[in-house]
Parts: structure tokens; C-alpha cells; sequence
């Protein structure tokens, strides 16, 4: 399934590892500014003179781009949509709404795909990341100059996760004026939620944008990081784990937890069967503390979720656990964990998940900062929660059986 390390792709394997790297001349680039401010986009330092609305959120890609010597500096638009234009079409330097085909005879697919400006994949050409999931390979939480932003830092978008106007608000076509708020994302989360995550007020200031460079380029060679497995199951169920169909029968809490892990990871194929733990705490364990080795967990594509346990609970992951088994990417879905963001347990745990009474922790698995473990409690009933499951596996195992 996966070999070795691709030399081609040695570039962001560094980066994966901190050493600084530029991305390549030939892809496409998308960043998040340095720089803020209201949904008024005419009032931002880095729009020129007289800009309004979309026009104003392009000119301050541009000038942001070029303060970043980012090469095509004059290709970037900002990734905005309002009542004219969606998103989606002016990704392909066109006007219009995708549901025109952005005023083409068929509705373009060129454009993408990009990476971050440090290099790492960020999501693949438009047809694949602008589905239901948004496949997003990691956040885009770096700016123009390469400088990872706070993992609170919130984006002005007003669009949908397939690149159309979201229906809540573009606060008047961007001048800032009216009431009601706009669409925004977030940069601490992949699929869907990096652009379509919560409503936000248009005078409010500490606001950025997403720039994309338009038009196609070059496919990426994704990373094959050595290390254990992670995923996130592709069944859902209560706060009552042994009531799952895919628990092993007469098995509850969290040994139920574990069994659904490894049932789904043989029903893939994933390497070393019976290793892999489901991320939870319970009113006696914490989450932690249930992991003998200490080694690098990878999701099934090949990228690195955390570099070691104490990286995965340092409060921001490399990138989000939101592929199952089968290497399929999620939404914003909710896990059960009972697990704070240290990897210490919560109050909230369904009664050592044996209970579908009281409330039980969840996380997110498409974040990469704590939420990814702790985001809220919610009812034991309820049924579309996921398990995260990582492997428990001896490292010298994993690379020793030519698996990685």
C-alpha cells in the first residue's frame, strides 16, 4: 500500500520534520494573510485607493503576495464570493456563479492544485477539493511569508464548501455595512470547516483572507511519512461503545472501543491487526497513559498527524485525523474521546462509555488544534459519533516489516 519516503518529495518531508523549505516555482500557492481586518474591505492598509468589494480583496492578495516575493504575485484572488461571483469561478480568473458554469459553455475544472507556502500539499485540483468533504490534505494556517498563524485566527469567505455563495450573508458585497453577518472559516480545520465554520459580524476586525494562485499547475507528490497508523472509523454509534455492531461481542467500554478500532482496521487491511486503541479516557484511565510505545502517527495517505504522544497532545496537530480506514476523507464529524486536550480525562465520559444516559466529551476530527480531542460534551444518545483509533504498535515493528 504505501513503500518508501518519494525523493521528489523530499522538500516537504523536511518541512514535515521543521526544517524550513520553499515551495516549488511551478505549483500553484494558496496562503492566509498576514494581515486583518473588517468585512468594509476597503479600509484595509493593503487595499489601494478607491477598491471596493472583491476587487479590493484581490489587490490585497496581490500586494500581500508580492511583500512575500511569492513568484506570480499579480495570479492571486482572494477566496471570497458575493451576490456576482462565486469562489469557485474566480479560481479559474472568471465571473459569474458556478451554477452559469462561471459564464462558460461547461463549468471549468482546472484549477489547483496548491500547496501552503512552506511547501506542504494543501488540497488537490478543484473537482476533488471541492467535494461534499472538501478533501483538504492540511489547514491552511500559513500566511505569505511561511509564519504558521494562532490556531483562533478567523477567515472572511461567505462561501460553501463547493465554492458558492453561503446564503447567510456577504455583509453587502463586502463594504461592511449592513447588520447581519458573514460566512467565515477557520484555520485550524480541514475539510469544510476551513471555509464554512460560523457567522461573524462585518465590523468585526481581526479577520483575514485566503489567496489562492488561479488556474492549474503541476500534481503534487504527496509525502509518504514513516509511522503508525491512524484513522477514524468510518462507523458511528452511541455513547455506549459494546452496543456498537462492530464491538466484539461481550465486550464493553473501552475494550469495546478497541475492538471497533481493530475490526475496522482488518476490515481495510491495515497493517499490524490487533494494536490499535481507540482515543478515550473513562472514569479510571486516562487516554494517555493507555500507550506503550511512542512513535509517529500517519494518516492512511501518508501525512504525519503528530510526531510522538507528546506532540499529539501539545494542543495542535500537523495535520487532522479525518480519513478512515479506508483512506476516505470526512466532514466536520464529531469523536467520542472523554479526553481533555493534555490527554487527561474528562468528566464527561457516558459512564465509562457503558451508558447512553448523561453526556459524553467529543472532539472534532477534522481539527489539528485541541478540539481535535475536546471541542464540547454532548447528549450519550446520540448516534453520528466516530472513534479516533491509532496503533499501539512496537516502532521497531513498523519499520522493520517493509510496510513504510
Amino acid at each position: 500500500m504505501r513503500s518508501g519516503i518519494a525523493l521528489p518529495f523530499l522538500a516537504v518531508c523536511l518541512c514535515m520534520m521543521g526544517l524550513p523549505v520553499t515551495a516549488s516555482a511551478q505549483n500553484r500557492v494558496a496562503f492566509v494573510t498576514s494581515a486583518t481586518g473588517s468585512a468594509n474591505l476597503s479600509t484595509w492598509d493593503e487595499s489601494a485607493d478607491g477598491l471596493t468589494g472583491l476587487v479590493a480583496a484581490d489587490s490585497i492578495c496581490t500586494t500581500l503576495a508580492t511583500a512575500g516575493e511569492l513568484n506570480n504575485s499579480g495570479n492571486f484572488v482572494a477566496w471570497l464570493s458575493d451576490s456576482v461571483d462565486d469562489a469557485y469561478c474566480r479560481l479559474h480568473n472568471l465571473s459569474g456563479k458556478m451554477e452559469a458554469n462561471c459564464g462558460e459553455l461547461k463549468l471549468p475544472v482546472s484549477a489547483g492544485p496548491w500547496v501552503r507556502t512552506d511547501g506542504v500539499p494543501f488540497a488537490p485540483s478543484i473537482e476533488m477539493f471541492l467535494t461534499n468533504t472538501s478533501l483538504v490534505y492540511t489547514p491552511l494556517r500559513i500566511d505569505e511569508n511561511g509564519v504558521a498563524l494562532p490556531l483562533d485566527s478567523w477567515v472572511w469567505t461567505a462561501s460553501n464548501r463547493d465554492g458558492t455563495l453561503s446564503p447567510v450573508g456577504n455583509c453587502a458585497d463586502w463594504d461592511g455595512t449592513p447588520l447581519e453577518p458573514a460566512r467565515s472559516g477557520r484555520v485550524d480545520r480541514t475539510s469544510v470547516n476551513w471555509t464554512d465554520q460560523t457567522n461573524i459580524a462585518c465590523g468585526f476586525l481581526n479577520v483575514h483572507l485566503y489567496c489562492f494562485e488561479t488556474l492549474s499547475g503541476p500534481a503534487l507528490v504527496l509525502p509518504d511519512s514513516p509511522g503508525r497508523i491512524a484513522f477514524a472509523t468510518e462507523n458511528t454509534g452511541n455513547g455506549d461503545l459494546g452496543s456498537w455492531p462492530q464491538a466484539d461481542p461481550g465486550t464493553v467500554g473501552i475494550a469495546a472501543g478497541d475492538s471497533i478500532c481493530n475490526n475496522q482496521a482488518s476490515s481495510a487491511g491495515l497493517p499490524h491487526p490487533g494494536t490499535y486503541k481507540a482515543w478515550l479516557s473513562d472514569a479510571t484511565t486516562d487516554a494517555h497513559d493507555r500507550f506503550t510505545y511512542d512513535a509517529p502517527w500517519v494518516r492512511v495517505d501518508g501525512f504525519e498527524i503528530a510526531s510522538s504522544l507528546a506532540d499529539l497532545i501539545d494542543g495542535v496537530l500537523f495535520t487532522s485525523n479525518n480519513l478512515n480506514q479506508f483512506g476516505n476523507h470526512m466532514s466536520n464529524n464529531s469523536a467520542w474521546t472523554g479526553t481533555n486536550a493534555d490527554g487527561t480525562a474528562h468528566a464527561d465520559h457516558c459512564d465509562s462509555w457503558q451508558s447512553t444516559g448523561g453526556d459524553g466529551r467529543e472532539g472534532r476530527v477534522n481539527a489539528v488544534s485541541e478540539g481535535w480531542t475536546s471541542t464540547s460534551s454532548i447528549a450519550c444518545t446520540t448516534t453520528f459519533v466516530r472513534l479516533h483509533c491509532l496503533s499501539d504498535v512496537n516502532p521497531d515493528r513498523v519499520y522493520a516489516n517493509g510496510f513504510e
